[in-house]
């Protein structure tokens, strides 16, 4: 039976057991009784806050909110859930573009910022033990006052971005060039399952202590880029990493994508270097307009890319070092033709480039164009296609009447490279967003056959995604959510729940 069918939508009319008013009712009442009834919402004005996300998909609307304070809290929510069949839906940041947080239809979104400790910071063995609620822009503060030895990293997301919605989604970062996703920094996590069991993962089941390594399986796996559909996080550390005395960021400017990927492909090669990255030149123009609205195109003889390379080092003997490699790097491509302008600094000349280049960003570049939060496609494949990927999926978004904001990083080296897709819009604008809808569905597609693969998609391009996956991998995927989901309560879509894919 598909999930859909076992989960009961709150407060509509009709002969299931936990189905109409009264159910509601007698829901809302115990809810209140566990969190408080300042910290459950059924105002219209909140449910249709909670709905929308900056995925593109339409906005579902849940029946009730809720906010636990603790993890006592977040036991009790999910055990009522799952005792009356009610869909629950945790939300993490609704600024983050990779959590799919709304609800397929109706239940109960479990907003849970009010978790916003740093419990801990263990300078010994390198981590940080965060709640749910906090941001990049906290830990980023926390560290810098408290442990300055030490550094978290940040991807081009705003400040309020969860810390823990970025690595359960696999975020890329400015350190990723040198330690890869996100996700591959969880040492270890507490999760609620389902059922309302409490579970540690890594070496905090046996120890107590936070590190990831134990002589058992590795489970956390069973809990990244599931989009919440396989339990309730509440905590989880995090790999931190010692901060160098000095940084230096250079600027690369090409007139073309391939020369811009020619030079990080080789930068790539140098193991000194923290961030090996590239934006569109539009995107850079977008920050230099700052609060003013800017023409997101190109003009004749405009470079297309602006690559960026971040290395640090012990003291300026270090930092000099590595300037000299990137230097060698520049002169050999300026020897076979390649026309590109090499900065120290864009920031001294223009202020406006700290948006983009000082994480994590607010991304007013973005925000201040008048369109409101941009549809995000992130996606992750084989740097031999990367020309390919770039010049095909900015073609597709100027077929569908869009610009594209291009990110690009490598991932450990050249393992894997990353390839990101920002598109400001206003997506309550009924028509646009029908647009955009089929420009992200081709632009998964197009994706795909390359060999990238989003993580971030919506429902349209999720159907792709499914189409091509291995059934008996979707099959597995399916038996584990329904082990640790017997009653179909967890209702993000993600490929641990591919029923949800075929709602109308």
């Amino acid at each position: 039976m598909e999930d859909r069918d076992r989960v009961n939508r709150l407060g509509s009319e009709g002969s299931g057991e936990c189905e109409g008013p009264k159910a509601l009712e007698d829901v809302l009442k115990r809810l209140k009784e566990i969190v408080g009834e300042r910290y459950v919402a059924t105002d219209p004005e909140t449910l249709y806050i909670y709905s929308n996300c900056m995925i593109n998909d339409a906005g579902f609307l849940p029946d009730v909110v809720v906010l636990p304070g603790g993890v006592d809290d977040v036991q009790a929510v999910v055990r009522l859930c799952n005792d009356e069949k009610v869909g629950l839906t945790p939300f993490i940041s609704g600024s983050s573009p990779d959590v799919l947080s709304r609800p397929r239809d109706g239940g109960i979104i479990m907003d849970l910022k009010r978790m916003d400790k740093i419990l801990e910071v263990n300078e010994r063995n390198w981590y940080a033990l965060v709640e749910p609620g906090v941001t990049l822009g906290q830990l980023k503060a926390y560290l810098e006052k408290n442990h300055p030895g030490f550094i978290y990293a940040y991807p081009y997301k705003p400040p309020s971005t969860s810390v823990m919605a970025e690595a359960l989604s696999g975020g890329v970062s400015n350190l990723s060039h040198r330690h890869g996703a996100m996700s591959e920094w969880i040492n270890a996590m507490e999760v609620i399952l389902p059922t309302g069991e409490i579970v540690r993962t890594g070496s905090a089941s046996i120890t107590g202590h936070w590190l990831r390594h134990s002589p058992f399986s590795e489970l956390a796996g069973l809990f990244i880029a599931l989009q919440g559909s396989s339990g309730v996080c509440t905590k989880i550390a995090v790999q931190l990493w010692p901060g160098m005395a000095l940084e230096k960021k250079k600027f690369i400017l090409t007139c073309e994508f391939p020369e811009a990927y020619a030079i990080m492909r080789e930068c790539a090669l140098c193991k000194g270097f923290d961030d090996v990255a590239m934006v569109s030149s539009i995107l850079m123009k977008g920050a230099l307009a700052g609060s003013g609205k800017t023409n997101l195109e190109l003009s004749p003889g405009e470079p297309a890319a602006y690559i960026i390379i971040v290395f640090s080092g012990r003291d300026s003997a270090e930092i000099m070092g590595k300037d000299g490699v990137l230097k060698r790097i520049i002169r050999r491509h300026r020897r076979q033709g390649v026309e590109m302008i090499d900065v120290a600094d864009l920031r001294a000349i223009n202020p406006g480039f700290a948006s983009v280049v000082d994480l994590p960003s607010r991304m007013e570049f973005i925000l201040n164009q008048g369109r409101g939060m941009p549809a995000y496609l992130s996606a992750l494949g084989p740097s031999q296609n990367w020309e390919k990927a770039t010049a095909a999926g900015m073609a597709i978004c100027e077929k569908h009447g869009f610009t594209a904001l291009v990110i690009s990083r490598a991932m450990k080296g050249m393992h894997s490279a990353a390839l990101s897709f920002m598109i400001p819009l206003k997506k309550d604008h009924e028509p646009e967003r029908e647009r955009l809808s089929a420009c992200l569905a081709e632009l998964t597609g197009v994706l795909l056959d390359l060999g990238f693969i989003p993580r971030n998609a919506g429902r349209e391009s999720l159907r792709k995604i499914i189409e091509r996956a291995d059934p008996e991998w979707i099959n597995l995927l399916g038996k584990i959510k329904g082990a640790l989901d017997p009653n179909g309560i967890m209702s993000s879509i993600s490929f641990g729940n591919p029923q949800g894919y075929d709602d109308a």
